[in-house]
């Protein structure tokens, strides 16, 4: 049952019995409501060979001025419940519709509780039980994504070091990764606060390691006019263009008939952990300040157009193999 529930529920944990090389983290995001100020949390767990190399953790991005942090935690401070997200790593407590936080080492403090309202969650199916599609119900991918909450509101006040910030009426987004290790290369954009609208996008762009081969896999969304349009490999969408020039990317995305033209920069970027062969050696650069313009249309009519402030983006160091891989497949 407990097997069941993984695949149909991505954001509870994973990785129950699981003995080494196994990686697991959550991506909470929240900006305020004046769009001035960006963070974000991930919790997570690191299992190596063995238990020296295991240990959980809590890393942290200042948005605005590109800060990062990594405060880790003994593996036995990571707790979880089978039913629900609802993970506490040292009192500090993460769920679908709150965070509550107590951080204190010699370089940031973090105290205060965040509810979550008006949570838009990623819609489920036989077919599509998550965002990775039919591939959800393939346990040995090298790398898992799930998305937990397109959108939602904030409400609540939290301290960091001796600044008070008022979280009433701003906006957040959750989603996770597990497995053994992140792709060897990618990049991912992310963004859901558009100026005058409720929207919400992501994309993922990644070289997918499966049964032997390589391909190159994507996936993502569009939420706008309370609808949630879907795109990937494993729906026949196709990158009809993929370019990257210094921090600005342009992607074109063909599904059907609907045409996603994204367009987006990087700013000030930090340096996190990321996981290789389940233990946080890996190094990866990403922005929470980045700009986002998402253009859709459908038979040659605009369906939505809107630019995103405070995005998530990151860009790989060997993004060259990826371009240089689509590249190639575009021209067969």
């Amino acid at each position: 049952m407990y097997k069941l529930r993984k695949v149909f529920k991505p954001e509870i944990f994973q990785g129950k019995g699981k003995k080494k090389t196994y990686f697991e983290g959550w991506y909470y995001k929240f900006t305020n409501a004046d769009a001035n100020f960006s963070y974000a949390l991930i919790p997570g767990i690191s299992i190596g060979k063995n238990k020296d190399e295991s240990h959980s953790f809590i890393q942290i991005i200042d948005g605005i001025n590109g800060h990062t942090y990594v405060i880790v935690f003994d593996f036995d401070e990571f707790e979880y419940d089978e039913k629900s997200l609802l993970v506490n790593i040292g009192g500090n407590i993460f769920t679908k519709d709150s965070i509550k936080l107590n951080i204190k080492n010699q370089d940031i403090e973090m105290q205060g509780e965040l509810k979550f309202e008006r949570i838009v969650e990623y819609p489920t199916s036989i077919l599509s039980p998550g965002i990775m599609g039919f591939f959800s119900y393939f346990p040995f991918m090298e790398c898992n994504h799930g998305v937990v909450s397109l959108s939602h509101e904030t409400k609540g006040i939290i301290r960091i070091n001796d600044k008070k910030v008022n979280m009433n009426n701003g906006l957040g987004y959750i989603e996770k990764d597990w497995g053994t290790s992140f792709p060897s290369g990618w990049i991912w954009v992310q963004g859901n606060d558009f100026e005058n609208q409720k929207a919400s996008f992501m994309l993922s762009v990644a070289n997918i390691p499966f049964l032997g081969f390589e391909f190159i896999g994507f996936l993502g969304f569009l939420y706008a006019n309370n609808r949630i349009f879907r795109f990937g490999t494993y729906n026949f969408s196709a990158i009809k263009k993929m370019e990257l020039n210094g921090q600005a990317l342009s992607v074109i995305i063909k599904k059907g008939k609907y045409m996603f033209t994204i367009n987006a920069t990087q700013a000030k970027a930090g340096l996190l952990k990321a996981p290789k062969n389940g233990t946080m050696t890996a190094l990866i650069e990403e922005s929470i300040n980045a700009e986002i313009q998402v253009t859709l249309d459908y038979k040659d009519k605009i369906l939505f157009e809107g630019k995103s402030v405070l995005c998530g983006m990151e860009i790989s160091d060997k993004i060259d193999i990826l371009l240089n891989k689509l590249q190639s497949n575009n021209q067969q």
